[in-house]
């Protein structure tokens, strides 16, 4: 009787201990094979957010863009040039200009008209000392000279030229007489007419033009529109 107690309970004990070692084994097999697969497919998905983040594609459909500007910037050129006389002589300098293919517009201001180099005698303390500068310079061949006065200030005049080498001149031969004679810009005021030129093609030379060669003029670079 012991002994037919002891074969019915030991199959069920053989029953749990394949029973364990059939678990034993499926959880192995799930720590090795299914669990990784799971823990990749969820690390994937949690840095798919830090990929778009840190994504370089707008950068490079940015970058031509922003090289071409600065390439657009380099090559235009904006430049105020003048001051021209009279609206005349703008809207010539302004057609030659147009013609070259430049982008012009004019403007204008008040300011001051260059007149030529004026020849003088400065700081002449008295009337008296200035007639008798003057009665030197005209016996001397300067007829031109005339007394200036305003203000408490008083000068002789010899003379404004246009042709410096002539101004030069007539001071030499007031010297030579043994006055003190001076070359000094004269302006008046005037209407100064400008012209706002737009170049893509660099710097423009003003040279290249037909320009009145005792108008002085200069290139002012200003912001493009």
């Amino acid at each position: 009787m012991t002994e037919a107690v002891f074969n019915r309970n030991g199959n069920p004990m053989k029953n749990i201990l394949l029973g364990l070692l059939l678990a034993n084994v499926l959880l192995l097999a799930w720590h090795r094979w299914i669990a990784p697969e799971e823990i990749e497919a969820i690390d994937t998905r949690t840095t798919v957010p830090t990929l778009i983040l840190m994504s370089g594609r707008q950068g490079p459909r940015e970058a031509p863009a922003l090289l071409q500007d600065a390439a657009l910037e380099t090559a235009r050129q904006c430049l105020r040039v003048g001051p021209l006389v009279d609206s005349e002589q703008a809207n010539a300098v302004a057609h030659q200009l147009a013609g070259a293919g430049y982008s012009v517009s004019q403007t204008s201001r008040e300011g001051r008209a260059w007149v030529g180099h004026w020849v003088q005698v400065e700081n002449l303390a008295s009337r008296e000392l200035a007639a008798r500068v003057l009665r030197t310079l005209t016996e001397g061949g300067l007829s031109d000279a005339y007394i200036v006065e305003s203000d408490q200030v008083r000068k002789v005049s010899l003379g404004v030229f246009r042709d410096r080498e002539r101004a030069e001149r007539t001071a030499a031969r007031a010297i030579a007489l043994g006055v003190e004679a001076t070359i000094s810009d004269r302006f008046r005021p005037a209407t100064e007419y400008w012209l706002e030129v737009v170049s893509d093609r660099g710097v423009i030379d003003l040279t290249e033009f037909q320009l009145d060669t005792s108008q002085i003029l200069r290139g002012e670079r200003v912001s493009c529109p």
